[in-house]
């Protein structure tokens, strides 16, 4: 069950709510994850996996509770952009809603995960930092009865996990008192399904290895004698949890800015660098919100592993209480009794590959 914490503390207070339930939307639908490079390279795969997608659409809204209001649902496509590539941001949009249109596969959003990742243009102009690093700053490790500190605390290894690690054998070795234990995952029924989960790699150019100091005292790259030069390189797991979280709507109090949506302007057309690119367009313009209530991935089978990663991920999230409070009174105004936990919200469908 996701946590409630109150720190770090929110960077801006969060504005008044309105009383309008329709701020939210019953259910949001993930439709997929398609990397540019797929899009740019293999438009028959994007084709046959829209085409596996549609086929579950109708289902998931039929099935979803809308309590005492008709059905409020809304689309979306994570690009997967990140790092990000050198390609034509308007090939790769143009080449993905044309796909989409084909198989008839609506599609209210797309967001991009370089956007999440890093800074972003948002709706005023202005730069905004992503909601990524935020996210990870919130993610609060259960520490492991009778831990003695060689294992070094998320915010300095980047790794996550559900229970108890085994003992280090390096360290075993050294002390020649300990001998190997298996893992324990706390929440254990019986038997462990014990996750360990890389949330983040810091790295150093030019392809030595990764950085496994201590934490940056003055943030990565910075500039300062801990950081110069260091990069640090998000997971597909805290990617896709930032991306869920936006999509429950639990990050309007640390990251009001950038989780609006930006419409697009067809008049416009698409921007001309991934630079300009907003982290979440909004495509269709009569579509209902974004954030919901609860969200439904429709993946390929070969996802599940990355669902369970961020599902583990949530569990640790420390979720913002007015946020939270903001999201359950919508829902409790429709007559909706919404689940505790955060990763309780979301339901996945999983399709096999093709045979």
């Amino acid at each position: 069950m996701s946590r409630l914490f109150s720190r770090p503390p929110r960077r801006e207070p969060v504005a008044p709510a309105s009383a309008d339930p329709a701020d939210f939307s019953h259910l949001s639908i993930d439709l997929g994850r398609f990397t540019v490079a797929e899009i740019a390279g293999d438009r028959d795969l994007v084709r046959r996996r829209c085409v596996r997608a549609a086929h579950w659409l109708d289902g998931a809204r039929t099935s979803a509770d809308s309590g005492e209001s008709p059905l409020r649902s809304s689309t979306c496509v994570l690009l997967d952009d990140y790092p990000s590539p050198d390609t034509d941001p308007a090939t790769v949009f143009g080449t993905l809603l044309a796909v989409t249109e084909q198989t008839g596969l609506p599609v209210d959003y797309v967001a991009r995960t370089a956007g999440l990742a890093g800074p972003a243009v948002v709706a005023s102009g202005a730069d905004e930092e992503g909601t990524v690093p935020l996210v990870a700053a919130r993610l609060v490790e259960e520490p492991a009865p009778g831990a003695d500190g060689t294992r070094p605390p998320l915010p300095a290894s980047g790794w996550l996990c559900n229970g108890r690690r085994s003992p280090d054998p390096y360290a075993a070795e050294a002390m020649r008192t300990r001998s190997w234990a298996p893992p324990h995952e706390y929440a254990a029924a019986g038997h462990s399904i014990f996750l360990d989960v890389e949330v983040w790699r810091d790295e150093i150019p030019g392809g030595a290895e990764p950085y496994s100091g201590s934490v940056f005292r003055g943030g990565i790259g910075g500039g300062d004698e801990d950081g110069a030069g260091i990069s640090r390189l998000w997971s597909p797991a805290i990617l896709a949890a930032s991306w869920l979280l936006l999509r429950l709507g639990q990050l309007h109090g640390i990251a009001p800015r950038a989780v609006a949506p930006v419409p697009h302007q067809a008049k416009t057309g698409w921007p001309r660098t991934w630079d300009e690119v907003p982290t979440v367009f909004k495509i269709n313009a009569e579509a209902s919100p974004l954030a919901a209530y609860r969200a439904l991935s429709i993946a390929p089978r070969a996802d599940l592993g990355l669902e369970h990663a961020v599902r583990l991920l949530l569990d640790a999230f420390a979720v913002d209480p007015d946020a939270a409070a903001r999201v359950e009174s919508r829902a409790a105004d429709e007559g909706l009794a919404l689940e505790p936990g955060i990763s309780d919200r979301l339901s996945a469908i999983f399709y096999p590959p093709e045979t």
